[in-house]
């Protein structure tokens, strides 16, 4: 059978979105973002403050990080920051305790974010044991950890491209090697950004979602928070705000900022749910398919989009009836449950018929029950039926809760 591949790619777009709305994500990303701005900051400007005083013996490093946080000072600034750190000969008892604290209430932001992804992923949270709160101050100071050595990887691979073998390339090929070296902050951000996307759908979620899925999402939501940022900064006036906001104008961007990386990075994570198990939501859409005379516009455009189930069609489970073709006859066994892609479907009982037209589902209530059909089913009219077996059906009706209940509200 030709699957339609544009048909296809719509109604994972409309998948994605709607069940973003479902799981309420525009919240979740509003919840990550407060965590972020006011847990998770305080940890990586802990993380560069004891990498400047960790690194004050080495100027041209801490000189580095300083040009390195350059980027990002429109929004929030941390160079003075970096420099009180770097002049500093020792910590004091207040210091560790402060970041012990900081640390401390980090966790909730991690513990926010496993909780929207399983909303997501549909996958189990972790208890809140010893061992989940050890691994998450574990993987803090692995955090911690990863920014600093971020930096002085950063570092040395600056100074491997000042190399003279690489001056004399930059000077003939000023537009690959020029750029990538003042762009090299960007780079080191947005490469990171798509590993830790990578790695929290591959693992984060719980179900193995596929790699190439995982791969390609992460690369689409780097590629996408980077256009909204180009764009931010393109049409923000930061003077402006400066000047009525005050102080606090650094903190609007930022929170404006955090919020579409989250916004953006909830919903590719749901696209990713969504390619793994586009199957089983396809079938959940088609079954509870709205009818053909409501006139609401959303059910017009599902009907559109949903009648036609290329990605779950082939030539083993697709029947082409002519006029007067029995499907069943009363008295079989329900071992298949039928969708009409086109025509008509008479079903004929004891005191009454009943007609299904395109976009029906027939056959269901028996297979449900695991009772034989009480009726006989005849094509009206040439017809194109799509045949699942009855207990691909009843499984397809567990993974989902919301046609499971569209099928005993049937029943």
């Amino acid at each position: 059978m030709k699957k339609n591949r544009f048909t296809k790619f719509l109604q994972n777009i409309w998948l994605t979105y709607s069940n973003y709305l479902r799981n309420t994500l525009f919240e979740g990303a509003a919840s990550l973002s407060f965590g972020f701005v006011f847990s998770f900051i305080p940890i990586i400007l802990i993380a560069l403050s004891i990498a400047s005083g960790t690194l004050a013996k080495y100027p041209a490093v801490t000189n580095y990080l300083l040009d390195l946080c350059s980027d990002f000072s429109p929004v929030y600034d941390i160079r003075p920051l970096i420099r009180n750190f770097s002049q500093r000969q020792a910590f004091s008892v207040f210091d560790i305790l402060l970041y012990i604290w900081v640390i401390w209430i980090a966790r909730k932001f991690f513990l926010s974010m496993a909780r929207n992804i399983s909303r997501i992923f549909h996958s189990e949270t972790p208890q809140k044991g010893y061992v989940i709160q050890l691994m998450t101050f574990i993987g803090e100071f692995a955090l911690i950890l990863g920014l600093i050595a971020i930096v002085v990887a950063s570092f040395l691979l600056n100074r491997f491209f000042t190399l003279p073998t690489f001056a004399s390339l930059s000077e003939t090929f000023p537009l690959l090697f020029g750029h990538f070296m003042t762009r090299l902050s960007s780079i080191i951000f947005y490469s990171v950004m798509f590993v830790f996307s990578f790695l929290v759908f591959r693992f984060e979620s719980r179900t193995a979602p596929p790699m190439p899925s995982c791969i390609w999402n992460a690369a689409l939501f780097t590629v996408s928070f980077l256009v909204v940022s180009v764009f931010i900064n393109k049409f923000t006036n930061f003077s402006n705000y400066t000047l009525i906001y005050g102080a606090i104008s650094s903190v609007i961007i930022l929170m404006m900022k955090v919020y579409m990386f989250f916004m953006l990075f909830l919903f590719f994570a749901e696209k990713v749910y969504v390619t793994q198990n586009l199957d089983t939501l396809l079938f959940c859409e088609m079954y509870m398919l709205p009818p053909q005379g409501s006139k609401k516009l959303i059910d017009k455009l599902k009907r559109i989009l949903f009648i036609n189930p290329s990605v779950l069609q082939d030539e083993k489970n697709t029947l082409f009836l002519k006029e007067g073709d029995i499907i069943y006859s009363a008295g079989e066994a329900a071992e298949s449950v039928y969708f009409i892609k086109k025509g008509q479907i008479i079903e004929e009982l004891e005191n009454e018929e009943k007609l299904f037209e395109k976009g029906m589902f027939f056959g269901e209530k028996s297979a449900m029950l695991k009772r034989p059909h009480k009726g006989t089913t005849t094509s009206a009219a040439d017809s194109e039926i799509i045949k699942i077996d009855a207990e691909t059906f009843r499984a397809l009706l567990i993974k989902n809760p919301r046609a499971s209940a569209f099928a005993m509200g049937k029943l």
